[in-house]
């Protein structure tokens, strides 16, 4: 049986940057389950205005030219376009950033998690660039 990584340690983790980008943006994340491939639906005014992805990195923004993401995860995210923007948040050691699914990067290679001797870990990956990424500011509120 393949191991699930989520933990107690990487829950609380991502309820805390929920709770940051909730108080961001005025809205409210609702825990989705599993099938949808998305972490959260947004809902704004009692409604789904859109759909979030949250990803936790254990370095800074600058390490790596770009972010990478499985393949399957990015057209999962596309899928649910039509009702909703879909949106990356990322928090790397030094902020947090955001990207909308609206311009794929060409670049697609193989790759993932090498250190966990999970076969399942490697797989088609896209790379984001870092400059398609938008830093997040919790004392603008004008956005």
């Amino acid at each position: 049986m393949r191991p699930r990584y989520e933990n107690e340690k990487t829950l609380a983790a991502e309820t805390k940057f929920k709770e940051s980008l909730e108080a961001r943006f005025n809205v409210e994340f609702q825990k989705l389950p599993i099938s949808y491939r998305a972490d959260f639906a947004v809902i704004k005014d009692g409604e789904v205005t859109g759909f979030a992805e949250l990803k936790n990195r254990n370095v800074d923004y600058e390490t790596y030219p770009t972010l990478i993401l499985s393949l399957s995860k990015y057209q999962a995210m596309e899928l649910l376009t039509p009702y909703g923007s879909p949106v990356l948040f990322v928090r790397f050691n030094d902020g947090d950033y955001m990207y909308t699914f609206d311009s794929l990067s060409t670049r697609i290679e193989v790759g993932g998690r090498w250190d966990r001797d999970d076969w399942q870990d490697i797989e088609p990956v896209v790379h984001i660039p870092r400059s398609y990424l938008k830093q997040i500011h919790y004392d603008d509120t004008t956005e």
